[in-house]
């Protein structure tokens, strides 16, 4: 294990790559696994530091980063970066087809500034191989393209931590995370300012897809239809990787498998089987698909979460500008402990997705919905914090297919046309426990338990502080309960100050507070002193 050093500001050799003799541009590196490969803070290299040629192994990682240049140590902190620019390139910087096992620490990379032109992304991890490859630290930035793009191969299962990044200012997404995987994890990222291209986000999810060319839908048998998908690739045969099937009909229902070799020709409604020997999709929609193409994913995805990122104004530009959205049958993953706010169309998204789970996220957004499934099937969304657009419902759910069943439980929904909203064309959505501050619960079509989702939700458990003036001027009434003493309130209060339970002798007394010492700002432990 050895450190190399890189100074842009180096116009005379000798050049070894050593502190005191550090290498003047990154082509003049040689990759080793478990090498340190680091540029000097504050300096800028211009050109092409791809990595493509290089690949660490287990136990040893190749790491990309910066160093002090007073004292040679790898800066970590983030704050004082190496930055890395170009233009006019595919990936300013990045990881070849194969290739793994490697970290970008504390770097800045940034482009020709953000447009709808070309497809320039900041970092690149195109066709990765086996292994680990992290992302921390960096700020990301003015790109025409994808802040961060990674797109393992059809048959890797790359591990990815894309974490602790600063992201703003590109043509198109922020973090994109496109192919086949699991275990990986964006956490703790702040992205803003994307998308000046329709249909960016600030960070985006989905599986590999694959397109059959059959133009042409044959009725089998009832409401049951078939097409011979062609392979368009040779080497890597998405047939064999079909995770589920969106079909993109009248219906426009994701599909999961049918259950038994014998049910592959006649499955049920909102069902697809498929038979490897002879190429063929059925599925069963209940409605004549015409002349349709069946959109298939293929690429599988499990174990994965979005966690703790915060994302804000990624509606600036263009039209779409949702937040966070898992697209294309995106499957088995947690979004969890995000915010998200500002200029957004909708907070988190899960666009054609299924086997998906919003928890503990707060959404504040200004155009749409906080939280929205589309065309999606076993979805939940728990203990969220939802605010949305006067005219659009804070929890939306549209477009569950026959077979599926979605869940909205314990969330709170402020404003909006309608706390929670349901059009259900199929299946069964359970929306109950929530607590709504607005309108309630629509169902278009089908049937939901709207008797626990009222406007004062009457399972909502909450014990209130002591009351005074102030807590009784506005709010909404939700009925008795106690104090944080265990005292009854026969006098419902208003939602003000409302509290967790602490055991009781780590408080002050209730009579300790009062309205004089609230409005002067006094504080539980001055309250005691006294």
């Amino acid at each position: 294990m050895a450190t190399f050093y890189i100074d842009p500001t180096r116009t005379t050799g000798p050049w070894s790559g050593t502190f005191q003799a550090p290498f003047s541009t990154w082509s003049q590196v040689t990759w080793t696994a478990g090498n340190f490969y680091l540029q000097k803070a504050g300096t800028v290299f211009t050109g092409s530091s791809a990595a493509t040629a290089a690949t660490g192994a287990y136990g040893r990682l190749i790491t990309l980063g910066s160093y002090d240049g007073a004292t040679g140590l790898q800066v970590t902190s983030g704050s004082n970066r190496a930055a890395i620019t170009n233009s006019s390139v595919v990936n300013i910087t990045g990881v070849g087809s194969g290739r793994a096992w490697i970290v970008y620490d504390s770097l800045e990379i940034y482009g020709s500034g953000p447009s709808s032109g070309s497809s320039e992304n900041a970092i690149g991890l195109q066709t990765a191989g086996l292994g680990e490859i992290i992302i921390r630290n960096c700020k990301v930035h003015d790109v025409p393209g994808v802040g961060i793009y990674v797109q393992p191969g059809l048959n890797n299962y790359p591990t990815y931590y894309i974490q602790g990044n600063e992201v703003y200012s590109t043509g198109s997404h922020g973090i994109q995370w496109t192919g086949s995987g699991s275990s990986w994890v964006i956490s703790s990222n702040v992205v803003h300012d994307t998308g000046i291209k329709a249909g960016s986000f600030g960070i985006t999810c989905s599986p590999h897809r694959y397109t059959g060319n059959a133009s042409t839908w044959v009725q089998e048998a009832g409401d049951v239809y078939k097409c011979v998908l062609a392979t368009s690739q040779s080497a890597e045969n998405p047939l064999l990787y079909i995770e589920s099937v969106y079909f993109s009909g009248g219906n426009a229902w994701n599909l999961a498998e049918t259950t038994g070799a014998a049910n592959v020709s006649s499955p049920a409604v909102g069902f697809y089987g498929f038979d490897a020997a002879s190429a063929t999709l059925y599925v069963n929609i209940a409605a004549d698909p015409g002349t349709t193409t069946p959109s298939i994913s293929y690429g599988r995805m499990r174990g994965w979460s979005i966690t703790a990122n915060h994302v804000y104004d990624t509606n600036n530009f263009a039209t779409e500008g949702n937040a966070i959205q898992v697209d294309d049958n995106g499957a088995y993953g947690t979004l969890n402990r995000n915010t998200v706010n500002g200029s957004v169309q909708h907070g988190i998204c899960y666009n054609k997705g299924h086997d998906l789970i919003a928890e503990a996220n707060f959404v504040a957004v200004t155009i749409g919905n906080g939280l929205r499934a589309g065309n999606g099937r076993d979805n939940a969304f728990y203990n969220n914090t939802v605010s949305s657009a006067a005219n659009s419902s804070c929890i939306f759910i549209d477009a569950s297919n026959a077979g599926g069943k979605n869940q909205v439980i314990n969330n709170i929904c402020l404003g909006g046309s309608y706390g929670v909203e349901l059009r259900v064309p199929g299946g069964t959505t359970f929306a109950h426990h929530n607590c709504i501050f607005g309108y309630s619960v629509n169902s278009t079509t089908g049937a939901v338990e709207a008797s626990t989702n009222q406007l004062i939700d009457p399972n909502l458990s909450v014990q209130y502080a002591p009351l005074t003036q102030l807590i009784r001027l506005g709010g909404l009434d939700l009925g008795g309960g106690a104090d944080l003493y265990g005292n009854a309130i026969n006098t419902p209060p208003t939602m003000g100050a409302v509290q967790f339970p602490y055991p009781p002798n780590t408080l002050a007394t209730p009579q300790l507070i009062t309205d004089q010492t609230i409005g002067l700002g006094r504080t539980w432990a001055t309250a005691r002193r006294k």
